[in-house]
């Protein structure tokens, strides 16, 4: 599929494909980055959807006894090497682990996110915003909005999948512009895969608050850690 964005995590699928390999495909979409990612399957076994699927993925969808990893692996012919604790495989796998939340060698994924956003936020910066700058902010995020839009009419996708801004993200940008300080700062915080539209937005930010100088500010810092 080619489809390689980072900071995908988790991919659900509302049903499976007639094809095994479809489906290592789609769930192949998350964890591009190299971090440990998340597939949830929901899936209702119908006998005439079943005909219609490939004989490994059925058994990959009913089996509740076999690691469903090793299910992979055999249907490709690879070897499926063991992960600990068990409860990071598979759901079968979770069955069977005898690690407690307390005892478990590895930090579970939510504890981990927790600890990862209250470190973050004790260390964030914060700039003051008033209800007034939200508004002129929103303004102009709806005004680069219409501008992207109006460029992809004429194409065969939705403008919003084209240009990635919507105005649930909008509304989400301006209620976090406080800690907005730089592009990377946007494409972290939101489900924002071009950094040219990040740069787009992150200008509007700065043009808002006039606070160009932060962004020099912080590239300086990051530059003079890592030459120590």
């Amino acid at each position: 599929m080619g489809v390689n964005y980072y900071q995908v995590h988790n991919v659900v699928h509302c049903g499976l494909p007639r094809e095994i390999d479809t489906f290592v495909q789609q769930m192949g979409r998350g964890g591009r980055d190299g971090a440990p990612s998340n597939e949830l399957v929901l899936f209702k076994v119908h006998r005439g959807r079943l005909k219609h699927m490939e004989p490994e993925l059925i058994r990959f969808a009913k089996e509740n006894s076999v690691c469903r990893r090793k299910l992979l692996c055999l249907a490709f012919q690879t070897n499926c090497e063991e992960l600990t604790p068990l409860h990071i495989c598979c759901d079968v796998c979770e069955k069977m682990c005898k690690y407690t939340l307390e005892s478990c060698p590895e930090t579970h994924v939510a504890m981990r996110s927790k600890e990862v956003s209250e470190s973050s936020d004790e260390d964030m910066m914060q700039r003051n915003v008033s209800d007034k700058d939200r508004q002129i902010l929103s303004t102009k995020l709806e005004s680069l909005y219409f501008s992207l839009s109006e460029e992809a009419k004429g194409g065969l996708l939705n403008g919003e999948l084209v240009h990635g801004l919507t105005t649930e993200l909008i509304t989400n940008i301006v209620s976090k512009c406080d800690v907005l300080f730089t592009p990377e700062d946007v494409m972290h915080m939101f489900p924002i895969w071009s950094y040219k539209l990040a740069t787009k937005i992150y200008t509007i930010i700065s043009d808002v608050f006039e606070d160009h100088d932060m962004y020099n500010l912080i590239n300086s810092e990051n530059s003079s850690s890592d030459s120590n």
